[in-house]
């Protein structure tokens, strides 16, 4: 508590460090003691790390609408076609159908999609108004918040994560990147997370990171802008330059364009949705400084 009292956040950093590592130390310290004094025990059954920060009731059906939602805004279910019908996504996700239809009415409420009587449920245009309307229901307030608070979060653990995984990037990963960067439409900073990802062997950040990513998919909800293209193509740029530092061996610079990338789609998100919906509870949320 008397560190968060501090005022300066460079020395709030340092100290918070500093305190972890002699955490980090005195846990290292009894374990080892343990594993010296104690006697020997059965193995213990694998465990894996998990954190759900949505896990409740409706889980399944949120998890089902934000990958349709990722789907969408990504151009994988493009404009003018049919989605799987009901029983097919039903099996693709697990659930049942009745979970399915829950979750495509709600993108249907969202202006994403049009279920069709005999026809299945078409992907059209979104409209923009409809945001404005739907945005100020208490929960969709709460997914605003949670999508800027996520990218937030973003902002200040994809940092250690591109830093801990730029090593174990080869070249043919590389080109790779660079071959789905020139896709048309492709959305960069979603292929270098999902690359990054691969590589991270602490299995806690791995986690976090996922779930936290996976809440930033929220914002195609709000992507639909009139200079979406402009915006995107920017975005793109920035994060083609980032990789250029993995290429040269340079993981420090590489994490942090990286981090610098999510700090740019954080500001904008936080004006856009300030000055088109005036989504004043936007202006709540710190733009995390640089170290």
């Amino acid at each position: 508590m008397d560190i968060m009292k501090d005022t300066d956040p460079v020395v709030k950093h340092g100290r918070l460090t500093a305190l972890y590592q002699r955490l980090t130390s005195s846990i290292e310290c009894t374990l080892k003691h343990l594993a010296e004094t104690a006697p020997d025990c059965p193995p213990p059954s694998e465990a894996a790390f998990s954190w759900r920060p949505l896990r409740g009731k409706d889980y399944f059906y949120m998890r089902i609408i934000s990958d349709l939602n990722q789907k969408i805004g990504s151009g994988e279910y493009p404009r003018r076609t049919y989605l799987p019908h009901e029983k097919a996504l039903a099996g693709q996700y697990g659930v049942s159908v009745s979970t399915v239809r829950k979750a495509l009415a709600e993108l249907e409420q969202r202006g994403f999609v049009k279920t069709l009587n005999g026809k299945g449920t078409v992907v059209i245009e979104p409209d923009s108004s409809r945001v404005s309307q739907v945005i100020f229901s208490s929960r969709r307030t709460e997914e605003a918040m949670r999508y800027l608070q996520a990218l937030q979060l973003l902002v200040l653990i994809i940092h250690p994560a591109a830093l801990s995984a730029a090593p174990l990037f080869n070249a043919k990963e590389l080109d790779e990147l660079d071959g789905k960067f020139a896709m048309p439409d492709s959305i960069c900073i979603v292929e270098i997370v999902e690359a990054i990802l691969k590589h991270i062997e602490l299995e806690p950040l791995r986690i976090v990171l996922a779930e936290t990513f996976r809440l930033t998919e929220w914002g195609y909800y709000i992507a639909y802008y009139t200079d979406r293209r402009q915006a995107l193509e920017d975005l793109n740029g920035r994060v083609a330059a980032s990789v250029q530092y993995l290429r040269a061996g340079d993981a420090a610079s590489f994490a942090d364009s990286i981090a610098d990338c999510y700090r740019h789609v954080l500001k904008r998100a936080k004006v856009y949705m300030l000055e088109n919906y005036n989504f004043y509870k936007a202006a709540s949320v710190r733009i995390p400084e640089k170290y």
